[in-house]
């Protein structure tokens, strides 16, 4: 049988578990206050953690948009450099050409290669290869390009003859057949010329001009010294001081040595120096030193091997002094077969010395001093002066125009344009 406690026994019980409720009931606020504290502190750290990747994302994206736009901007100083040097050919290489350059906010590099044959400096109408390499921050970008040569004549190839000085013609007779005569100073005309002629300041009309005088045109340009020295890099050696005659040299034929497969021959010489009686058949150099000159005497033939190749180039002053009008380059007179097997002439050889062929130049004529022409020289081409030209005699010079509309080497302006289609994104190295 139970017992009861009294009433007043069980009254001391009631504030003791009330005490603990309110206990049970501070625990579970509190509790409830730190989940909820914590709760808070994760979602504000996950806030802000959220926000730096956003930030990390949007950046990354800014910085490869950077990228791209650098990708193409490095590109374009990549076709200035090409225009603005005229060396690059034989100057770089194939590959790395720019190295982490800075460019706004990133880096770049460029390099450089040729597609048609990995050979730079062999053909100057090859088309080149650029890539450009940017780095912003961690962000990379390649871009790549074919670029095309886009090849426009010097003005000066427009006429039969251009001299960046003078012309004078006292008591003499050009004939500009087909191209007219050109000077960046003046024309002084003493005599006769034949064709149009125009000039920086003025023509002189004392003489007879027989087609239209033109005054106050703009000054042409007329290569120098580099235009040689690009020939002279491709061509054979000749170890001749003082006279060249009773000479064939050809691309198959050198008697002083192994042949230029183009047909290119040098002479370097500190004296003056003589041809005559010579057939070449290819482009001849001559390099004088100050005060020297070339004097080309009877008889001569001069064709260069290769259409895209200037059939003269002289670095100082020259004479042409050949009777192109009286005299042919005789076998008989120079007792030499003039078209052996190895330089045939329009696609004949012999073994005779019975044969007699032109007594002139035909081809590009560039000369970086002052030229004489005299007697009754004939070139068939054009002729460029870098100094004063002087007129002596009854001299004709017939006009090539496939010289402006397909110019040698060295004698055109060179610009570059993309590639229709080449244009594109590329795989970036990997370390």
């Amino acid at each position: 049988m139970k017992t009861r406690q009294p009433v007043g026994a069980r009254a001391h019980l009631i504030p003791r578990r009330n005490r603990q409720l309110r206990s049970a009931r501070r625990a579970s606020i509190f509790l409830m206050t730190l989940i909820c504290t914590m709760l808070i502190s994760v979602i504000g750290l996950s806030a802000i953690f959220g926000v730096r990747a956003q930030r990390r994302i949007v950046n990354a994206d800014v910085d490869l948009v950077r990228a791209r736009a650098y990708a193409v901007s490095a590109l374009e100083l990549g076709l200035e450099q090409l225009t603005a040097r005229s060396d690059w050919r034989t100057t770089l290489t194939p590959g790395t050409w720019v190295s982490d350059r800075s460019i706004g906010q990133g880096t770049y590099s460029i390099t450089i290669a040729d597609p048609a044959d990995s050979d730079l400096a062999n053909d100057a109408d090859d088309p080149v290869r650029l890539t450009a390499y940017v780095s912003v921050h961690d962000s990379r970008y390649a871009l790549q390009a074919n670029v095309t040569p886009d090849n426009r004549a010097i003005e000066a190839l427009r006429f039969a003859a251009h001299a960046a000085s003078t012309v004078l013609t006292a008591g003499a007779t050009l004939r500009a057949n087909g191209g007219g005569l050109s000077s960046n100073i003046a024309i002084t005309n003493g005599g006769t010329i034949q064709g149009d002629a125009e000039a920086g300041l003025v023509v002189n009309v004392a003489g007879t001009i027989t087609g239209d005088r033109t005054n106050g045109t703009a000054a042409k340009d007329v290569p120098g010294s580099d235009v040689y020295d690009t020939y002279a890099a491709r061509a054979r050696s000749l170890p001749v001081t003082s006279l060249l005659e009773r000479t064939v040299l050809s691309p198959n034929r050198n008697p002083f040595g192994l042949p230029s497969a183009d047909g290119v021959y040098a002479i370097s010489t500190n004296s003056d120096l003589v041809l005559r009686g010579v057939r070449i058949h290819g482009t001849l150099l001559v390099k004088l030193r100050s005060g020297a000159r070339l004097t080309i005497d009877d008889s001569v033939l001069i064709t260069p091997a290769r259409s895209d190749y200037p059939a003269l180039i002289v670095d100082g002053d020259a004479t042409i002094g050949i009777h192109s009008r009286t005299k042919q380059l005789d076998e008989d007179d120079w007792s030499v077969n003039f078209n052996p097997p190895a330089a045939p002439y329009q696609g004949v050889a012999n073994l005779n010395t019975n044969n007699a062929f032109p007594n002139e130049i035909q081809g590009l004529v560039l000369v970086t001093g002052g030229l004489t022409l005299e007697q009754t020289a004939r070139v068939r081409g054009s002729v460029l002066v870098g100094n004063v030209l002087t007129v002596r005699g009854d001299n004709e010079i017939d006009y090539d125009a496939t010289l402006y509309a397909d110019p040698p080497e060295g004698f055109y302006d060179q610009f570059f344009h993309y590639t229709r289609g080449s244009l594109k994104q590329v795989a970036f190295p990997t370390d």
